[in-house]
């Protein structure tokens, strides 16, 4: 249920984006249209077993389902002018996009089993003459990838949900947040960064400062992982509100798993980062509304309340010794 929420909340994001803007798309042949309909109907079909189908002991069916529909959306973006499709009705493929749409990034899911998730994706270019880039997952070898580099051989697989462009102290760079499941025990959701510079696509730069249990000693690392319960619901996102990367600080909880001493829930307050002359700056906890009584997982009726005082996060400053760092 959580996935499906997760796709249906992309589609109308990207419906929107397209509705608010008119972007400078390349030109597309109406035969070219007529072509990737086609293609889009099978992928929706392979998308249905990839994807929705759950159904227990047809690992290799959806396996088999997920490389088809990667090699058919990879020749469909081969297509000139492909750039100007939209792919609507994939519902369950995320496709982001900067502010100038000189490129996108798409990325979907496959289910292969409750322990088992394989992740696509294809950075492609905003030109007539159609320019793509396959993204490879290799993210069960790197969950512990804060400091590496990577491209797109090796990829941290993922569903990306938003796309946030800064300039950092070495030109623009783009935030991408997403999801990888993981398995049944434990999810993840990133920050990583985006470089591009003609053919040389990169993710992960050392544009973030954190500071370990001692707080005496700044250090920058590349991309923000963050593993957590399957059980809970973690929010980490760009709020632009607040103009910050915001985050559920997490603390230990019980596992079901045996094998796993503890895994990490959110404790009701929020760790964040705010853009300062190209790095994001650590911010420990934001100011928070006091609650009349402890978060709970589901909350009955009402809404659950605000944590985050939104007002004090926009003005808050950092100690003058960060400010010396």
């Amino acid at each position: 249920m959580r996935n499906k929420l997760l796709f249906a909340w992309l589609f109308v994001a990207n419906s929107l984006l397209f509705a608010q803007k008119t972007p400078q798309l390349p030109i597309i042949k109406p035969k070219d249209i007529e072509k990737l309909a086609v293609m889009e109907d099978s992928m929706a079909q392979l998308a249905a077993i990839a994807v929705w189908d759950t159904t227990a002991g047809k690992d290799e069916i959806r396996r088999n389902a997920g490389e088809q529909l990667n090699l058919v959306f990879a020749e469909a973006l081969k297509t000139n002018g492909s750039f100007a499709y939209r792919f609507e009705k994939l519902q369950n493929v995320s496709i982001q996009y900067p502010s100038d749409y000189s490129f996108r990034i798409i990325t979907f899911q496959t289910f292969i089993n409750r322990n088992e998730f394989k992740y696509f994706g294809y950075i492609q270019y905003n030109q007539t003459k159609s320019k793509f880039f396959v993204l490879k997952d290799q993210s069960a070898s790197l969950l512990t990838a804060e400091n590496e580099v990577l491209n797109p051989d090796k990829w941290f697989g993922c569903v990306y949900y938003k796309l946030k462009e800064f300039k950092s102290q070495d030109g623009m760079k783009y935030l991408l947040f997403g999801f990888n499941a993981k398995d049944d025990y434990e999810k993840v959701k990133l920050c990583d960064v985006l470089t591009l510079k003609g053919n040389k696509i990169t993710f992960g730069a050392p544009v973030f400062t954190t500071k370990p249990q001692d707080h005496k000693k700044q250090t920058i690392t590349k991309r923000l992982i963050q593993i957590y319960s399957s059980e809970a619901a973690m929010r980490f996102n760009y709020d632009e509100e607040m103009g910050m990367i915001v985050y559920d600080h997490l603390m230990p909880g019980t596992s079901r798993n045996p094998d796993i001493p503890y895994v990490q829930v959110p404790d009701g307050t929020y760790e964040a980062f705010l853009l300062k002359k190209g790095v994001w700056e650590y911010i420990e906890q934001l100011p928070n509304t006091p609650m009349k009584e402890a978060p709970r997982e589901m909350p009955v009726l009402e809404k659950k309340a605000r944590v985050v005082n939104k007002e004090n996060a926009r003005l808050f400053k950092f100690p003058e010794q960060s400010q010396q760092n």
